[in-house]
């Protein structure tokens, strides 16, 4: 994704409760996905959740920039120093298209 136009508020608190306006930002960022290492089918058919998916675990590279209103970049991942656990992609199925 590039150069994607955000609402940037600053911290956790002031998106939740908006004590300041939010000012505008743009970010982008590449994340990479590799070599499975294993596959989960997960199948949850209680009528309260109906929840289920096929998913592969993977190694997993992230990129990421930011800029303030100004234009300014303002935080740029580094590769130094990046540690993944695992990453995880899949097609997730519930609700309405949960199947039979």
């Amino acid at each position: 994704m590039e150069n994607l136009a955000i609402t940037d508020y600053g911290a956790i608190p002031n998106g939740l409760f908006h004590f300041k306006p939010p000012t505008s930002g743009r970010v982008s960022f590449d994340i990479e996905w590799s070599g499975v290492s294993s596959r989960q089918k997960v199948r949850n058919a209680d009528p309260a959740q109906r929840y289920g998916g096929e998913f592969a675990t993977t190694g997993t590279h992230a990129t990421w920039k930011g800029w303030d209103s100004t234009g300014a970049l303002i935080f740029e991942s580094s590769d130094a120093g990046q540690t993944t656990l695992y990453g995880q992609v899949g097609h997730e199925f519930n609700g309405a298209f949960f199947p039979g």
